[in-house]
């Protein structure tokens, strides 16, 4: 899954098929880009980039705070494992 495909809310979405709780872990200001690094309960971190919109750090999640994260699961690509 692409960054720019995963979304993140404060709150689940009811009827999303692919979503995770998890914890921001770290976010950094790319420009026009935001990059969070979420980690998930598998402990596995998510990379998710969200666009800029100026709003101010108040309407932003920061380090430390819960989140979910989604995506269509159009935006899935399933890889085969390495044997």
């Amino acid at each position: 899954i692409r960054p720019e495909r995963i979304e993140l809310t404060p709150q689940p979405v009811e009827g999303s098929v692919n979503q995770m709780k998890g914890i921001v872990q770290d976010e950094m200001y790319l420009g026009t880009t935001l990059q969070y690094t979420v980690r998930t309960f598998h402990e596995t971190p998510v990379i998710v980039h969200q666009q800029n919109t100026g709003m101010g750090s108040a309407n932003r999640v920061q380090r430390g705070d819960t989140v979910y994260i989604k995506w269509l699961p159009e935006n899935s690509t399933v890889l085969k494992a390495d044997e």
